[in-house]
């Protein structure tokens, strides 16, 4: 028989180990896990685009274009996140938030943002945004910028980059996590990143991610900017084409988070808005 301290131990055991396993989800971590999707639809849609594109639809096969879009697309998995406010962290190391690359190895994903074009006499411009990305090697650490990162604390890092992130912002929270990046049969990670959060002088979020192993003109790029492909959708000729027809009716989705207002993004993937799809489906 259990005495009542016996009894008392199993039952927090329990109840933290619940808790542990479903930890609430905050918006910092939504934020985070639909930036990374983001990315990867960005990636995934520009072999979709040209193939809708192509003059001759008849030599399109949809599983090829598949394959394509999936190759095309990074994969990242994003675990052990830990939210909360800079004030809590901000005497940690800053070198803790941030891993940063082996210089020997081609263990960074760089890319670039690229727009789309399309005309047609019903359609005299449409365009949307696109990303592709590769692996490269980055030595941008050298032992004496290394001993910068070791020498500083989260509170100093962020008092003394806040001006100089994109928008002058006051930050108040983080979101710190692991992430393992897949692509084109190389896996990186899992290593540590970071994003923070802060109000603009206008009431604004601002989001600042911090991944070394990421470009981080493709997080800037894909947590700022409108993702959705209104044109690509709106565009008559365009989205008659079975491939692109077919991909529009699978990913039209009615469940939004709050961390985007143009995609809808979950479990690592991005789909699209049913508002916006029926919206501009309607058009002409």
């Amino acid at each position: 028989m259990l005495t009542r301290t016996a009894v008392l131990v199993v039952v927090l055991s329990l109840t933290l180990g619940l808790r542990s396993q479903t930890p609430a989800t905050t918006h910092e971590a939504e934020v985070v896990r639909a930036t990374y999707a983001t990315l990867s639809f960005l990636c995934g849609l520009e072999p979709l685009a040209s193939a809708a594109m192509e003059h001759d639809q008849d030599s399109i096969n949809e599983k090829t274009v598949e394959r394509q879009m999936t190759e095309a697309a990074p994969v990242f998995e994003i675990t052990h996140m830990q939210t909360g406010t800079i004030a809590s962290i901000a005497s940690h190391n800053w070198g803790s938030m941030v891993s940063v690359p082996d210089k020997n190895l081609p263990a960074v994903l760089v890319g670039s943002v690229m727009q789309q074009y399309y005309s047609d006499p019903d359609t005299p411009q449409a365009q949307w945004r696109v990303m592709r990305v590769h692996w490269d090697i980055d030595n941008s650490y050298p032992p004496e910028r290394m001993a910068a990162i070791q020498s500083v604390t989260v509170g100093q890092a962020v008092a003394k980059s806040s001006n100089d992130w994109t928008t002058p912002a006051k930050y108040s929270r983080y979101a710190t996590f692991q992430v393992t990046a897949t692509y084109q049969g190389r896996t990186v990670g899992p290593y540590t990143a970071s994003f923070f959060f802060g109000k603009d002088a206008q009431g604004n979020e601002v989001v600042v991610p911090q991944d070394a192993i990421v470009s981080g003109q493709l997080l800037w790029e894909a947590v700022r900017q409108t993702a959705y492909p209104g044109d690509l959708l709106s565009a008559p000729r365009l989205r008659q084409r079975p491939v692109l027809d077919h991909w529009i009716q699978a990913n039209r989705s009615a469940s939004c988070s709050a961390a985007r207002a143009d995609l809808c993004c979950a479990g690592g993937r991005c789909r699209l808005p049913e508002s916006s799809v029926a919206r501009d489906l309607a058009r002409h």
